[in-house]
């Protein structure tokens, strides 16, 4: 792919390179059809990478004034992205979500404006995400109290016991595991 993008076709159309040869430009076998050009592929990446570019959200005046405003009204950003929505509904220039907006604000350019100090949690820098949560059911086997058996239920039967965990705070992180038999009520 990278060959067939980086072709260049010899022409006396190509100005770029009409010092150096001579009118008739079919003078060799070099000529006789396209070929590589690793400083013409440069020079169509750099051009591809200029123009891929989408224009940035917040460099509407409108949209940053609108949101400037909210901002010093003491509104949030994901409030500013719901009100954005309903009352500009038909202007999609008028769209930003609260992850760009709080982007936007901790950005470079606008620490001079210190738009922070209108968050809610007006910290220098913007903290992680922590970790993953926790997928699936947190006590492995686990068997839920609406499973139970009707004879474990009634207390009729000697055998039955019902067990209790309490995990202590950091750091010690100690154990208390209860186990009470359901009929004797002995611990």
């Amino acid at each position: 792919r990278e060959l067939r993008r980086g072709l260049w076709f010899a022409s006396n159309e190509n100005g770029s390179y009409r010092p150096y040869r001579p009118k008739r430009l079919k003078t060799g076998p070099w000529t006789s059809g396209p070929f590589y050009s690793a400083l013409a592929a440069q020079r169509k990446a750099d051009l591809r990478r200029r123009g891929s570019r989408k224009p940035r959200r917040m460099d509407s005046d409108r949209l940053r004034a609108w949101v400037l405003d909210s901002l010093r009204r003491g509104w949030s950003p994901e409030l500013i992205e719901g009100r954005l929505k309903a009352q500009c509904a038909g202007d999609p220039s008028m769209r930003i979500s609260h992850e760009c907006l709080c982007q936007w604000i901790y950005a470079k350019p606008q620490r001079a404006l210190d738009l922070r100090q209108y968050l809610a949690r007006g910290r220098k820098r913007r903290t992680r995400k922590k970790g993953r949560k926790a997928k699936g059911p947190r006590i492995p086997m686990r068997v839920p109290i609406a499973d139970r058996p009707e004879a474990v239920g009634s207390r009729k039967g000697f055998g039955h016991f019902e067990s209790d965990t309490v995990v202590g705070a950091a750091p010690s992180r100690r154990c208390m595991n209860t186990q009470v038999e359901r009929r004797s009520r002995r611990l």
